[in-house]
C-alpha cells in the first residue's frame, strides 16, 4: 500500500536549466524510482537521474496509530544532446545555396586541385592567426583561378582539420592535446573557413570536395562533411579513411597518412578502385600527417607509376615542434592538371 500525500500533478513538474529537483511525500510503501519518475511526469528523453534519496521517519497518524512516512527526492540533470541530434539540428538550420551556373572560359579542360593539409584549427601555436593564413590561401586560389581558368575544381582536405575531436580536448584516440578554443567553436570556425573557400571556387567551376579523416579529428571530419553537404547541395562531398576521385585520365586518392605506409598506397589504390585505375593515365595519392612537403614515386608498371605527395601543413609550429627543430613553412598546395597529366604546381606560403 502506498499513499501519496500530495495531489497528483496534471502536468509534469516544471524543470528548467541544466538541473532540477523533484520531491514527494508518501505514507506506507514508497514507490520505486521508475514509479516515482512516472508519477512526476518526468521527460526521460530529456532528463537523467543524478542522485536519488529516500528518507523515512515515523509519525503519529489518525486514531493514534504510528505510520511510516517517506520523502523521496531526486536530483535530475539534463541529458547531453547526442552528437547525431546536435548535427541534425544544425543541418536543419543551414540555408542551402543552389549550385551556380558555371560557364567554362578556358581553351582546354583543366583540373585545379586545392590541397590543404593539417590546419589543426584550435591548436596553440606561435602564430594563432588562422584567419590571416586562410585569407592568404583564398587570395592565392582566386589568382590561380583567373590565370588557369579551370573547368573542374577539387578541394582536398588531407585530415586533422580540427586539433581536437571532442569537448574533453583530446584526439580521437584520447590523447590530451588541448586547444585555445572549445571543440564547438573549432567546428564552427572550420565550417565558416571551408565555406569561404567553397564560395571562392564554387562559382568558377563544378567543384568536388575530398575529406580524409585524421587521427586528431576522425569524428569531426565526418560531421564537417555533413554540414558542408547541407550548405552546398550541388557540391559532391566524399569523406572517409581513403577517398578517390577520377577526372578524365587523372586518378587522385586522398588519405591522412597515419594508418598505412606510404609505399603501400599505390597497391591499395589499384585494389580499391580497379575500374578507375584502368581508365587513368596519371595516378596520385595526396596525404597529410607529416607536416612537410615530400614526394615518393613508386613505379608499379612502366611508364605509369603512382606519385604519393605529402601536402604542406597549413598551420604554425607549436612549442613541441619548435623544440625539436621542425620548422617547415606553413602553407598549402595548388595543383593543375590537363586531361592526362599534371601541368603546374604552386606552393602557397602563408
Amino acid at each position: 500500500r502506498s499513499l501519496w500525500l500530495e495531489s497528483l500533478p496534471d502536468n509534469p513538474i516544471p524543470l528548467s536549466g541544466e538541473s532540477g529537483e523533484i520531491s514527494m511525500l508518501f505514507e506506507g510503501r514508497p514507490p520505486s524510482l521508475e514509479e516515482f519518475l512516472a508519477l512526476a511526469k518526468v521527460d526521460r528523453e530529456a532528463w537523467e537521474v543524478a542522485t536519488f534519496r529516500p528518507n523515512a521517519w515515523q509519525a503519529q497518524g489518525p486514531e493514534g496509530r504510528i505510520v511510516t512516512l517517506w520523502q523521496l527526492k531526486a536530483q535530475l540533470d539534463r541529458k547531453a544532446q547526442p552528437i547525431e541530434a546536435f548535427l541534425r539540428g544544425l543541418v536543419k538550420q543551414i540555408e542551402p545555396l543552389p549550385p551556380p551556373e558555371v560557364v567554362f572560359r578556358g581553351r582546354e579542360p583543366r583540373l585545379m586541385v586545392v590541397g590543404v593539409g593539417d590546419p589543426h584549427i584550435g591548436k596553440r601555436t606561435r602564430d594563432p592567426d588562422f584567419h590571416r593564413r586562410w585569407l592568404d590561401l583564398l587570395r592565392a586560389v582566386q589568382d590561380m583561378q583567373g590565370h588557369y581558368l579551370p573547368s573542374q575544381i577539387a578541394v582536398v582536405l588531407s585530415g586533422d582539420i580540427l586539433h581536437i575531436d571532442n569537448v574533453a580536448q583530446t584526439t580521437t584516440a584520447g590523447t590530451p592535446v588541448g586547444s585555445h578554443i572549445e571543440w564547438e567553436e573549432a567546428l564552427d570556425l572550420a565550417g565558416q573557413a571551408i565555406g569561404e573557400l567553397i564560395h571562392t571556387v564554387y562559382r568558377a567551376a563544378p567543384t568536388q570536395m575530398l575529406i580524409a579523416r585524421g587521427n586528431h579529428d576522425y569524428h569531426g571530419a565526418w560531421y564537417l562533411a555533413k554540414i558542408l553537404k547541407a550548405r552546398f547541395p550541388g557540391l559532391e562531398v566524399k569523406a572517409g579513411d581513403r577517398v578517390y576521385y577520377r577526372w578524365e585520365q587523372i586518378l587522385l586518392g586522398v588519405t591522412h597518412g597515419n594508418a598505412v605506409k606510404k609505399d603501400t598506397l599505390p597497391m591499395i589504390m589499384a585494389k580499391e578502385v580497379p575500374q578507375d585505375w584502368g581508365l587513368s593515365e596519371w595516378r596520385e595519392f595526396l596525404i597529410g600527417h607529416y607536416h612537410r612537403r615530400e614526394e615518393l614515386t613508386t613505379a608499379l608498371w612502366e611508364p605509369t607509376g603512382v606519385r604519393v605527395r605529402v601536402l604542406r601543413a597549413l598551420q604554425s609550429s607549436d612549442r613541441w615542434h619548435l623544440q625539436r627543430g621542425y620548422l617547415s613553412a606553413e602553407g598549402a598546395t595548388i595543383l593543375m592538371y590537363n586531361a592526362k597529366q599534371p601541368i603546374a604546381e604552386h606552393e602557397v606560403w602563408v
